[in-house]
């Protein structure tokens, strides 16, 4: 998913806040808002869609022993997985991502 999704310069990541060329503090709240809205985006069905997508492809699936069983795995468990792995979100970490990203934000 790195760094395919997790791009700065993307709408779903914090393009309106870190591609602006003034410089000015972004706060905790903010980049805490920034890490939803990516897991939102990742949520939507154009993401699942996407992420089902890129899984199932020659970067992925394509290099497994059976392509077509792994695009079937994919393809079931992506859409049960992602809200599962986002469903109780995590604030130290979240503050941990934001400090790492723009040190003392958090």
């Amino acid at each position: 998913v790195w760094p395919a999704y997790w791009k700065p310069d993307e709408d779903w990541m914090c393009a309106q806040l870190c591609m602006v060329k003034a410089v000015r503090a972004i706060t905790c709240d903010e980049c805490l808002a920034g890490l939803q809205d990516g897991v939102d985006q990742l949520l939507s069905e154009e993401g699942i869609a996407a992420t089902i997508e890129n899984l199932s492809g020659d970067a992925f699936c394509g290099v497994s022993e059976d392509p077509e069983r792994c695009a079937a795995v994919i393809e079931a468990l992506i859409p049960l997985a992602l809200p599962a792995l986002t469903a109780n979100p995590d604030l130290e970490a979240g503050a941990m991502v934001c400090n790492n990203a723009i040190p003392d934000a958090c």
